[in-house]
């Protein structure tokens, strides 16, 4: 198997394991308090912007284009799983 495809495989499995992982945050009653959720909620969204973001080799991302797009993510994943933002 060539390098270039090792890669994305080892994307595709980072990117299945972030959307997993923030699956189960969203869906958790927290007995850490709410503060605890939106914290890990954030810094999951984050990875997966960043991920997505140089999948294919694009330069490196600033920090206000991972939090935007995270933000995007966030809708959108939050539409997916509860039907509303």
């Amino acid at each position: 198997m060539s390098d270039k495809f090792q890669i994305v495989d080892k994307n595709e499995v980072a990117l299945n394991q972030l959307m997993s992982t923030i699956r189960k945050i969203e869906g958790l009653v927290s007995p850490l308090g709410a503060k605890w959720k939106a914290g890990m909620s954030s810094y999951y969204y984050k990875r997966l912007a960043e991920l997505t973001l140089t999948m294919d080799g694009g330069p490196t991302p600033t920090d206000e284009t991972i939090e935007d797009v995270a933000e995007v993510l966030r809708i959108q994943m939050h539409q997916e799983l509860f039907g509303s933002k």
